[in-house]
């Protein structure tokens, strides 16, 4: 999932699809993001407990041309076509808020990989547009009736952003966004027999 403007990538559209996920149930268990720094690229780290299977919620975050139902935030999405290797292109467009003062329309492209239901990585590739490059990588481990999902992304801006900013300003926003997401996620998923295929 790539080709986001301002907040984070393919950052964005995959830790909006977490988060979205996680509004499952009252039972969910969201691990707080942890988010560091290091020569110009950001690390971000996230976990949740679900409890849905995991084939559930890996057919819901490869929904691509639905992923709207999951997040407000997520304004469209499309599957554009395969790529040479098994890849996906996927272009998403975002509205992002930047400390809740500037929320631009986003678009974002990525190569998605799938291995189901399993895992799924993204490349934000540095070919494109992108404010952005970098790579997401989603792990679904079942665990009983649930699902463990481990998310993790490395990010590289294009453009100059101070280190005393640019962690706090990740943290915020993921913190924001999983509130809205586990709210969509909530609403979609909290019974497994009635979420949309």
């Amino acid at each position: 999932m790539h080709s986001v403007s301002v907040r984070y990538p393919s950052l964005v559209a995959a830790l909006i699809l977490l988060l979205s996920l996680c509004a499952q149930a009252s039972a969910t268990e969201l691990y707080p993001p942890r988010v560091s720094h290091e020569n110009g690229v950001y690390v971000v780290r996230m976990a949740a407990k679900l409890p849905v299977r995991r084939e559930v919620l890996f057919d819901a975050v490869t929904d691509y041309d639905h992923l709207d139902r999951i997040s407000s935030s997520i304004l469209s999405s499309q599957l554009v076509g395969e790529l040479e290797g098994g890849a996906k292109e996927l272009h998403v467009l975002l509205k992002v808020c930047l400390m809740w003062l500037i929320c631009p329309t986003v678009r974002q492209v990525q190569e998605v990989v799938e291995t189901r239901p399993t895992r799924l990585d993204a490349v934000i590739p540095g070919r494109m547009k992108n404010h952005f490059t970098g790579t997401a990588h989603w792990e679904f481990m079942s665990i009983g009736d649930g699902t463990l999902i481990n998310f993790e992304s490395s990010l590289t801006p294009r453009f100059w952003v101070p280190p005393w900013l640019g962690t706090p300003l990740i943290e915020g926003i993921l913190t924001e966004e999983s509130d809205r997401v586990l709210a969509g996620l909530e609403l979609l998923y909290g019974n497994e027999k009635t979420a949309p295929r």
